[in-house]
């Protein structure tokens, strides 16, 4: 039993022998690799300065060291934001940037630090574009059922809040503006906008498109002359004009069918 024990201590021996010999060998047709030191993709030197990252395209982000798939991402979550980023800190919960690129750019980002106190109301955002220049406003006396697209931007309105105050007042309302409160009600004129617009407002009643649906429209139709009206052919219409409630003209006229 011994001898076959350190038969197996022996072979396992050599083997051994063998397998460090081999090890050298092939060691020897190795390079040695200790000293490479290998470049990274992006390792080329980004030069930073202060940037708005609404208005960076493709190739201005692939600048800043992002990658085409991290532009992707952060093109569609700027969408899912309202389509641009109002803070740092919303730019920042974007997953496309990690925290270490973030604290690289966060200096230079032009933009509040969070979303504190930022108007996202659609008719407030609106207001923005005129209020940098308000006090070169000058108003004056008008019918803003006559006042063209060019008087409007006159009152600090942009092209676009010009021409959807036109269409309100054209499609919307039928033409006209009807009271004070049909152009309140405007949603790309604020609150602020309206009170200092208000006191030059005159609202000229022969501007003023009424529809055929309208209370004046039906005042100023032509009245029935009843007196050579047909009884036997008078209208529902015309006896409700006559003074009946619609029962009872409903009642005379079905009355007179039977």
């Amino acid at each position: 039993m011994k001898k076959i024990y350190y038969q197996k201590v022996a072979f396992m021996g050599m083997l051994l022998i063998i397998l460090f010999a081999f090890q050298k060998y092939t060691s020897k047709n190795k390079e040695d690799f200790s000293n490479v030191k290998f470049v990274a993709e992006n390792a080329a030197p980004i030069h930073l300065k202060a940037f708005d990252p609404n208005n960076l395209d493709e190739k201005q982000w692939q600048d800043l060291g992002f990658t085409e798939k991290q532009i992707s991402t952060i093109f569609n979550y700027k969408k899912i934001v309202g389509g641009k980023f109002i803070s740092k800190e919303q730019f920042r919960k974007c997953y496309a940037v990690s925290a270490e690129k973030f604290s690289e750019l966060e200096t230079y980002i032009l933009l509040p630090e969070t979303n504190k106190g930022t108007k996202n109301n659609y008719s407030k955002s609106f207001s923005n574009s005129y209020n940098s220049g308000k006090t070169k406003i000058i108003y004056h006396n008008f019918d803003p059922n006559t006042l063209d697209f060019n008087g409007w931007k006159s009152f600090g309105f942009s092209d676009k809040q010009a021409q959807t105050i036109l269409n309100y007042r054209d499609r919307i309302l039928k033409g006209s503006f009807k009271n004070l409160e049909d152009i309140q009600k405007c949603f790309v004129i604020s609150s602020e906008k309206f009170n200092d617009m208000k006191p030059y407002i005159r609202l000229n009643p022969s501007t003023i498109v009424l529809s055929n649906d309208s209370p004046k429209a039906k005042a100023i139709q032509e009245k029935t002359d009843f007196s050579k009206t047909d009884l036997n052919a008078i209208t529902f219409k015309q006896l409700l004009e006559f003074g009946l409630d619609e029962k009872s003209a409903g009642m005379i006229i079905g009355f007179r069918k039977n």
